[in-house]
């Protein structure tokens, strides 16, 4: 990678070069001066801050994770905005529970 594209990937991380730093174990300027064209990229920094990136996703590209405790009566069951009909919705939590069971006992 190069220094514009470390701080492309810096940012879309929303990272600052601080941070980034510390997570590599750099000192801010040696990524300022990276960063900017000042100084080169050394291989092994280069590998540092790949690593960095890769436990770091950018923002946004994780969608959010909606959890719900099926065994809650007034939990109103959906489908894209549509919501289940009571009938249904036993269905969905009766399989539900046997699903775990069926874990438990595996």
């Amino acid at each position: 990678m190069n220094g514009a594209e470390i701080k492309r990937e810096r940012k879309a991380r929303a990272l600052t070069q601080l941070e980034l730093a510390n997570m590599i174990g750099v000192s801010k300027s040696l990524i300022a001066q990276v960063e900017t064209g000042a100084k080169p990229v050394s291989s092994d920094v280069n590998q540092k801050i790949k690593a960095a990136f890769d436990s770091k996703p950018k923002l946004g590209s994780i969608k959010p994770v909606h959890v719900a405790n099926l065994q809650d009566e007034s939990l109103v069951l959906m489908w894209k905005d549509k919501p289940f009909l009571d009938a249904e919705s036993h269905i969905i939590r009766t399989l539900a529970r046997l699903l775990m069971e069926q874990r438990d006992h595996d």
